[in-house]
């Protein structure tokens, strides 16, 4: 793919709301992956994602309620870190868990009691 095309395919995305880029000139500085963007693609890479997240959610809600790293989950549960940050993410903009991110890590340091919820 030539630098232009690139560039144009940059543009596309971005203004199509599944990636945000930051453009410095005429390059691309930063690309961060949307909501819309991850849901968009999600599924197909991950074609269990709801089950996914019910087994993070479990282990959440049945593990320790404070100091979960998002790496040590994801690898406890058999699910992509990705998909783990992300539901992790939601989780906090709901208000069901408090996170911590770090340099190099993200971390849950509380979990609502009613997060159980969304295991029924």
């Amino acid at each position: 793919m030539s630098d232009d095309a690139l560039l144009e395919s940059m543009h596309a995305l971005s203004e199509a709301d599944y990636l945000d880029v930051e453009f410095r000139g005429p390059r691309v500085f930063a690309v961060k992956l949307t909501r819309f963007g991850f849901e968009a693609g999600v599924h197909a890479l991950v074609p269990d994602v709801h089950e996914a997240h019910r087994r993070c959610i479990a282990a959440l809600v049945n593990g320790p309620n404070a100091g979960v790293d998002v790496a040590d989950l994801a690898q406890r549960t058999s699910t992509s870190k990705l998909v783990v940050h992300q539901l992790v993410l939601d989780l906090q903009n709901k208000g069901l868990v408090s996170v911590t991110k770090g340099l190099a890590d993200t971390q849950v340091n509380r979990v609502s009691p009613t997060l159980r919820r969304l295991l029924d």
